[in-house]
């Protein structure tokens, strides 16, 4: 009995053991078999459905808040963060693809790809350089210093892998060459803008918000507590800028737009999201979209310079009827002498006291005290120039110094404080490096790529009265992505 008893064992354990062998070998052919099958084509569809998730994240918020008095911030970001994870996991399988196909070329393949696109060589550098401003600031040596750098503070929840997840989506983005599939996601992008701008509508019209059912909704008295015109987002000026990349996009595509369809709708929100920007009042948010649809206009000047054609020339003069009705919009908004253009004139008095003398009182109260803001920031950096303080880092000296802001006002002085000058010089040559390669190449870019690279222009000249925030900067990531494309 007890020699049949350990036959019977043995058997077992052979027969398990061959199980898991069949299992494991089934289960590696159906991975070979789907890297083989990952194609160009099929590669370019999720990256594109992983971009225009990204896009849908404000709309869920708001709809969950509005439907189901649901509002955990913490959710969405995380959402964020799996979209960027998805990117890398497509990455990584369609990188197998390619080597799978030819051994051999792969190494020649990516040197060339990094020879076509360096900028991405100094991105990788700027990631690179977070992890060691991380580990030369130890904030590591307890739980609430990791979490906060890897992760964000609470009210801010950005933290280095947020970014480092950004950059890869723009990456991941890159290889999409499908014009159509790039613009449903644009569409997609302008779609949720028009979403997010029914509150702030709403909260400026008590007719609109009864006949919307908004005016005893608990998730929208919130929203238009302290008169903050912040749809979704937690800070009006957050808001602002992105209605700035908004505007850029739409205008763009309504230049761009072939069909009397895609003209209406890039229209139509291009005119909504031009009120929404007034009502919220975010000066920096509607100075840098006037600036960046000049520039465009003048960018567009080259591309057409020469045409002789109606259907050519026709793209530059719907350009320049959008740049003088956002003027013009923005001009019948103003009340009792108050509004952009009054704004305006405070600000080029602003950058004159600065002139005359920058340590004045005055000039510390410069576009609504963002210069005190930057000569502080500066400060900090010239403490710590290689590795900066980290993610948030400067956040408690600005408190000691008597700032209810914990933030520069202005992305590049952000990345210097936080990652150091050798940081921010990272990014900022990969930035101007991809600039001027379009700008090299305007006249042969196609009409997807040239919406985004317009589109990422906006946010650019936005960041210079801003901060990046989580949900923003992964929109300006997807459309800088798209940009960068070869075609």
């Amino acid at each position: 009995l007890h020699s049949t008893s350990r036959r019977q064992r043995q058997m077992c354990i052979r027969d398990s053991t061959n199980a898991v062998i069949i299992y494991t070998g089934n289960m590696e052919k159906t991975i070979v078999k789907m890297i083989k099958n990952f194609t160009r084509e099929k590669y370019e569809t999720v990256m594109c459905i992983v971009a225009g998730m990204t896009g849908v994240v404000l709309p869920l918020k708001l709809v969950t808040a509005l439907c189901f008095q649901y509002w955990n911030e913490l959710i969405w970001v995380q959402l964020l963060q799996l979209c960027g994870i998805a990117c890398l996991l497509c990455m990584i399988l369609y990188l197998a693809h390619v080597y799978m196909e030819a051994p051999k070329a792969f190494t020649y393949k990516i040197k060339n790809y990094l020879y076509r696109h360096k900028w991405l060589i100094f991105f990788g550098l700027f990631i690179v350089w977070m992890f060691l401003s991380f580990l030369a600031n130890k904030r590591y040596s307890d739980y609430q210093g990791l979490s906060a750098a890897l992760y964000g503070i609470p009210s801010r929840n950005e933290g280095i892998l947020l970014r480092t997840l950004e950059f890869v989506m723009a990456a991941g983005l890159l290889a999409v060459s499908d014009g159509r599939k790039k613009r449903r996601v644009l569409n997609l992008l302008l779609a949720a803008s028009l979403l997010l701008a029914v509150p702030v509508l709403a909260q400026s019209n008590d007719g609109l918000a009864d006949i919307l059912g908004l005016s005893g909704n608990e998730a929208f008295r919130y929203m238009a507590e302290e008169g903050r015109y912040a749809s979704v987002l937690n800070y009006f000026n957050h808001y602002g800028y992105y209605l700035c990349t908004m505007i850029v996009l739409s205008g763009s595509m309504l230049m761009l737009a072939e069909t009397a369809g895609g003209v209406c709708f890039s229209l139509f929100v291009y005119v909504i999201n031009i009120i929404t920007l007034n009502i919220n009042n975010t000066f920096g948010g509607w100075l840098a979209a006037g600036i960046s649809l000049i520039v465009l206009l003048f960018i567009m000047t080259g591309r057409f310079h020469g045409y002789k054609s109606r259907q050519a020339i026709y793209p530059y003069f719907k350009l320049f009827a959008a740049v003088i009705l956002f003027f013009l919009i923005s001009g019948a908004m103003e009340k009792n002498g108050e509004g952009k253009f009054s704004q305006t004139r405070e600000f080029f008095f602003d950058l004159g006291e600065v002139a005359r003398d920058s340590e004045s009182d005055e000039a510390k109260a410069a576009g609504t005290g963002r210069w005190k803001l930057w000569v502080e920031c500066a400060g900090f950096i010239m403490e710590k120039p290689v590795f900066g303080w980290c993610e948030d880092g400067i956040a408690d000296r600005y408190s000691e110094a008597g700032f209810v802001q914990d933030r520069p006002a202005n992305e590049y002085l952000e990345y210097a404080a936080f990652y150091g000058i050798p940081g921010a010089a990272f990014y900022l040559a990969a930035v101007f490096w991809i600039a001027a390669d379009r700008l090299c190449k305007v006249r042969k870019l196609t009409p997807e790529t040239l919406i985004c690279a317009a589109a990422a222009m906006g946010y650019l000249i936005s960041a210079c009265f801003g901060n990046t925030t989580n949900y923003v900067t992964m929109h300006f990531f997807v459309l800088l992505g798209f940009a960068m494309g070869d075609s």
